[in-house]
């Protein structure tokens, strides 16, 4: 195995790959590996070293196998929702745009078992955006950082909104309807990766709750107060969830 596959479309085409070994191998390096044809015909020294060249740094590293295959099963979810709501009717811009981040749930739930470990990675990335420090002040140090973690779900909301042409110019009502989505999909997506109890349309039910929310502009604190719920959350579950990844 060369190290010449390191380039950049072999190792898209790797991830990619991949992707039909994460159903029951995760994302993790070991799908990548399973991905690789005929890997036999190879020295494991030889394919250890291309892997890490292809992906390197520590796990919480963007370039690295957990975080590049995760980013790339968003790409390829986000791809197949987009193909199938150029079909949709019978639905309003603002119903399609819910229902497309629904659809988007129901997709999460089909990994739910292994959305754990590329979640907990995300958050442990250190937050530039500045965040309100007198909410800050409450919440324990060891908290996972949820910065992170938001602004994919932003960006998540952001597909949703472009894919059925939910609002077309960007302003106020662009941000703001945004960010009620980004809340409400980020807040059912954590449920569902974090409690096993929680179902697909549990998960969904809480999505159509929380983006139903009256009064747009309140989500921002909710934003913060979600800081708080997010350390009392984790001592009851979440944050030892998160520490058995060393967090």
């Amino acid at each position: 195995m060369s190290t010449r596959m390191a380039g950049r479309p072999a190792v898209e085409s790797l991830l990619r790959a991949a992707l039909a070994h994460v159903p029951s191998k995760g994302f993790t390096l070991v799908s990548i590996r399973s991905a690789i044809p005929t890997a036999s015909q190879w020295k494991p020294s030889n394919v250890d070293r291309a892997l890490s060249v292809m992906f390197p740094g520590p796990d919480s590293a963007s370039t690295s196998a957990p975080r590049r295959l995760f980013q790339t099963w968003d790409n390829h979810v986000t791809e197949e929702l987009n193909e199938k709501f150029r079909h949709v009717t019978g639905l309003s811009n603002d119903e399609q745009a819910v229902q497309w981040l629904c659809d988007r749930l129901m997709k999460s739930d089909a990994v739910k078992s292994h959305l754990l470990l590329p979640l907990s990675l995300i958050s442990k990335e250190s937050c530039f955006t500045p965040i309100n420090t007198s909410v800050l002040l409450t919440v324990p140090i060891s908290v996972p950082n949820p910065g992170p973690l938001m602004m994919r779900a932003v960006k998540i909301a952001e597909e949703a909104c472009f894919a059925t042409d939910m609002i077309t110019e960007k302003g106020p009502l662009w941000y703001t309807t945004r960010m009620r989505l980004a809340f409400a999909y980020g807040a059912a997506e954590l449920a569902l990766a974090t409690l096993p109890s929680v179902s697909a349309q549990e998960a969904v039910g809480l999505f159509q709750r929380i983006s139903q929310t009256p009064g747009v502009y309140d989500i921002s604190q909710h934003t913060l107060t979600s800081l708080k719920i997010w350390a009392t959350w984790g001592g009851r579950g979440w944050l030892g969830i998160l520490r058995s990844f060393g967090l």
